[in-house]
């Protein structure tokens, strides 16, 4: 579903291909992502961007991130 991410600020290309999957309907509002782990070996990136990018997806409204047992990353929007 993603391509390893290629552009100078890798977090951005992240967040552009996750905003793609939602417009595309390949994630909707209360789908959860996959662990930072599997998310960051997919992307070909480290955690620290992956995080980056999930700051980023929060502050546009499209992610949520919970912590604890039931935790993840889930799509609002």
């Amino acid at each position: 579903m993603f391509k390893t991410a290629k552009f100078s600020r890798i977090s951005e290309n992240i967040v552009q291909q996750i905003r793609q999957a939602i417009l595309k309907g390949e994630l909707r509002p209360g789908d959860r992502l996959p662990s930072e782990k599997d998310l960051a070996e997919n992307f070909g990136v480290s955690k620290a961007s992956l995080r980056e990018a999930f700051r980023a997806l929060e502050a546009l409204g499209l992610l949520e991130v919970r912590q604890g047992v039931s935790g993840g990353a889930f799509i609002q929007k």
